[in-house]
């Protein structure tokens, strides 16, 4: 068995997350979509949707797709820098379960949203 490997997503990389999405959704009962890639690759963007994407035994074992939202403005604070990092989607493929991709891809996006000054589900 092999060691979980993340990393993040970069805009060569929207098939496969595209890919990846379909595949959660087929598992979730979704019926097929022709052009569903195609769709998929118009709109999304690895700079508003930091994504990342973990690989395990030369597969694509899951993914982690968020969103960047800044903080709006509070009384009293004059300049406030930071925002929040909501997770859209978090999936792992089947036959990956309990192997630590969930955890692997979770700890990617922590650190980075951290190193960005962004808080987090029950961080101030």
């Amino acid at each position: 068995m092999g060691e979980v490997r993340v990393r993040q997503a970069a805009a060569a990389d929207v098939l496969i997350v595209a890919a990846l999405r379909l595949q959660a959704a087929r598992v979730l009962g979704a019926g097929p979509e022709p052009g569903f890639l195609d769709r998929f690759a118009r709109v999304w963007d690895a700079e508003s949707d930091p994504t990342w994407v973990a690989e395990l035994d030369g597969a694509h074992a899951g993914v982690l797709i968020a969103r960047s939202v800044p903080s709006l403005p509070w009384p009293g604070v004059a300049e406030y820098v930071g925002g929040h990092l909501l997770v859209s989607m978090l999936f792992v493929a089947p036959g990956h379960a309990d192997r630590g991709v969930a955890q692997a891809l979770t700890a990617a996006m922590t650190t980075w949203a951290r190193d960005r000054g962004l808080a987090l589900t029950g961080e101030p």
